[in-house]
Order: structure tokens, then C-alpha cells, then sequence
């Protein structure tokens, strides 16, 4: 898959394209659209012949890249994105003059 066409042509509309479009900045919301990658992994893996980890880890990722780049109105670019959605742990720093946030990877 190449473009979001692609996936939906594959997929059609799925539990990512309506849990995981708004703010994830509560566990609720979270939680709702961490379970809807799970799901699309699951149908992606049921779909190839010969299943590896290799291919149902890359399964896996195309959903969580595909929810966190192309559905979130907010991209991956927002620390609640990419704290729900790609797991990683951010904070802002406590300095004025600095605007960016940080990634903490832990065990990764």
C-alpha cells in the first residue's frame, strides 16, 4: 500500500479512521484507538498467507503509522499522538525560550 486510497480500497473504513482522528490527550480516548489498531493489525494479518513475526510486526506498524500520519488531525508531530499512538513518552521542557518537546524512549 502506497497511498491512503490503497488502504482503503483494501480496508475500507476502519475502527482507526473513527477512534483515532482527535486528540488522544485522555486515556479514554486512548485506549479506544489503541484497541481499533489492534483490530486493523489483526484483520491485516489474517490476510497474508504464510503470517512471520516479521510480517505481523510490520502489520502492526503500518497500522500505527497510518493512524498516527494519516487519520490524526493532529499528526505525529503532537506529544498526545505520539505518547498514545506510537507509545513514545514526551514532555515539554521547563525553559521559556525553548519551544520544541522531547522524546524519552524507554526501553525501546
Amino acid at each position: 500500500m502506497k497511498t491512503k486510497e490503497d488502504w482503503i480500497a483494501l480496508l475500507g473504513t476502519t475502527a482507526i479512521d473513527s477512534s483515532c482522528n482527535g486528540d488522544l490527550n485522555d486515556l479514554g480516548s486512548c485506549n479506544l484507538c489503541i484497541a481499533g489498531t489492534q483490530q486493523v493489525t489483526n484483520r491485516l494479518v489474517r490476510m497474508i498467507k504464510n503470517v512471520t513475526q516479521k510480517t505481523s510486526l510490520q502489520c502492526f506498524y503500518l497500522a500505527i503509522l497510518y493512524a498516527a500520519g494519516v487519520v490524526n488531525k493532529f499528526e505525529p508531530k503532537n506529544p498526545n499522538t505520539a505518547n498514545c499512538i506510537l507509545g513514545l513518552a514526551t514532555f515539554t521542557p521547563k525553559t521559556k525560550h525553548n519551544s520544541r518537546w522531547v522524546i524519552e524512549i524507554e526501553g525501546r
